[in-house]
């Protein structure tokens, strides 16, 4: 944050956007990442697609209730939302369902039983898991000020969003695996395998040593709550959104005509920087918004050329540069 004074105006830097490209940005990038995960472990591209469908209708889940209660889709709203806890419970149970049918090796009478049974067996601590993850958002619900009106629509969001996801594992997906998943035979691959025997072999060699695990991980939580007081604290962390906001103040007396003068100037001003693509300038603001702002002052919208615009580290040197010409 820099800001400029003078006699005639004032100038102050926020670092903004659009609030919700780089959300659903990020929520496009992790759904790719989680069904390359989901593949590469699952070793099923259907049993992969089946486990990666719950992430679009679990968001819908979310967005639906978000509708019923006002709340927007703004970068708080949906920043916190992790496809790693929507597909929590759909993995477990497709992973069971595929470890069934190798064990059955393609040979299986009843399939609806196999099902049946394949997620009956792991319903339970499906459920359990979850509950636990939910628990753990329920205390946010209780701040108040600020903070609640901030944080509130996050942990609302991911609660509606986890447990829609809880609902889709026990009913959709069981459904549709015990179509898709019907008359496919899949084989364990060497590498999970390997994996599988080298983590056996660590975990007999944990269960072979109990005071030594046990110490260690109380040596590491120590270590991990020691380190707690030298961590930097901020109520707020900067967020780099790809534009900039400039709030302009001048004078109460100053006219509109001598104000649109001053915002001509800040935009042939700031337009001379090659990374600057457009300038958008907003004069006052009525009485309905949620804070009334006078003719004398405006807001300056910057938005950058796409893959030029400067990164968080650079920004606070640009704003300078931009604080020294104006």
């Amino acid at each position: 944050m820099a800001a400029k004074w003078s006699a005639r105006s004032r100038t102050a830097w926020c670092w903004r956007g659009p609030p919700c490209r780089p959300a659903f940005r990020n929520l496009w990038e992790g759904g790719l990442l989680v069904v390359l995960i989901l593949f590469l472990f699952l070793r099923n591209i259907r049993a992969s697609l089946i486990t990666a469908s719950v992430i679009p209708l679990a968001l819908l889940a979310a967005f639906v209730a978000m509708k019923q209660f006002g709340i927007s889709a703004n970068l708080m709203s949906l920043g916190a939302l992790d496809f790693g806890l929507l597909v929590d419970a759909s993995v477990v149970m497709v992973e069971n369902f595929v470890r069934r049918l190798e064990a059955a090796g393609g040979h299986v009478d009843d399939r609806r039983a196999l099902f049946r049974a394949a997620a009956l067996e792991v319903g339970r601590p499906i459920v359990f898991g979850v509950c636990i993850i939910v628990a753990v958002y329920v205390p946010i619900f209780s701040l108040e000020g600020l903070e609640g009106r901030m944080f509130t629509p996050m942990a609302f969001t991911v609660c509606v969003a986890v447990l829609g996801s809880l609902v889709l594992a026990l009913t959709y997906v069981p459904m549709l695996s015990s179509l898709v998943l019907a008359h496919v035979a899949t084989q364990p691959s060497r590498w999970f395998e390997r994996l599988k025997a080298l983590y056996g072999r660590h975990l007999d060699w944990a269960l072979g040593h109990r005071a030594t695990v046990v110490a260690g991980a109380i040596a590491v939580l120590g270590v991990a709550l020691g380190s707690v007081p030298y961590l930097g604290t901020e109520f707020m962390p900067r967020l780099d959104e790809g534009s900039l906001l400039v709030e302009t103040r001048r004078l109460p007396s100053t006219s509109l005509a001598q104000g649109m003068a001053i915002a001509r100037e800040v935009e042939r001003t700031l337009l001379e920087f090659p990374e600057i693509q457009s300038i958008v300038t907003n004069m006052g603001r009525p009485e309905l918004a949620t804070e009334t702002m006078g003719l004398y002052a405006g807001d300056v919208y910057v938005n950058f050329h796409p893959g030029r615009e400067p990164k968080v580290d650079a920004m606070d040197a640009f704003i300078e540069r931009m604080d020294d010409a104006l």
